[in-house]
């Protein structure tokens, strides 16, 4: 048991650094996707924490996408930091 709580810890730390870069892969395309000036194309892709995504994409079923990642990274973050906080704690 304790085998297999350590294995889903472990994995949901990889998932959620392979969902990470999903998620800048779809800033990426956001930022391509869009047609404004340069700088806010920058700005959605380079913001940290996606301030640029929420300040100027405009298309609500993309940013309904990207608030489903932040939702899974946070879930699987969660469940990462439970290994971190095991390890600390010695239990």
């Amino acid at each position: 048991m304790f085998e297999f709580l350590i294995f889903i810890l472990v994995s949901s730390f990889y998932l959620s650094l392979i969902l990470a870069g999903i998620m800048f892969a779809y800033r990426v395309y956001l930022a391509a996707k869009t047609s404004t000036d340069w700088v806010k194309r920058l700005c959605i892709g380079l913001l940290p924490l996606g301030f640029g995504v929420f300040l100027y994409v405009k298309d609500q079923r993309l940013l309904k996408v990207y608030r489903a990642m932040i939702l899974c990274l946070c879930i699987l973050s969660l469940f990462a930091s439970l290994f971190l906080f095991h390890r600390v704690l010695g239990l």
